[in-house]
């Protein structure tokens, strides 16, 4: 038996039943995130066909998913870098020799 969550969802105005390995939750959001897309696309284009709209939302998403990425690369260089340094900074306070004081 796999342990396949199955929901039931609708995406512009058709119903699907999805199975995956997530929460049902969590699969009507993935599905309400498409329907969105889809229908931020279709009012501002009305007479795009259904199989056009899938299209445009895919790649209106993927431009999303891309961009995410590559911001999440920047952000994690930047963290990477601000720890090096912190982690020089402590070394410098650290190997600091104190003056004897008389």
């Amino acid at each position: 038996m796999d342990n396949k969550t199955r929901a039931v969802v609708r995406i512009n105005g058709t119903e699907y039943v999805l199975k995956g390995y997530e929460t049902e939750e969590y699969i009507h959001k993935v599905a309400i995130c498409v329907d969105k897309k889809m229908q931020q696309i279709a009012e501002r284009n009305p007479k795009l066909s259904t199989n056009m709209l899938s299209v445009l939302a895919a790649l209106n998403l993927a431009d999303e998913l891309l961009k995410l990425q590559d911001e999440h690369e920047k952000l994690k260089k930047e963290f990477a870098s601000l720890q090096e340094s912190q982690r020089s900074n402590y070394s410098a306070k650290v190997d600091i020799p104190r003056r004897n004081r008389r």
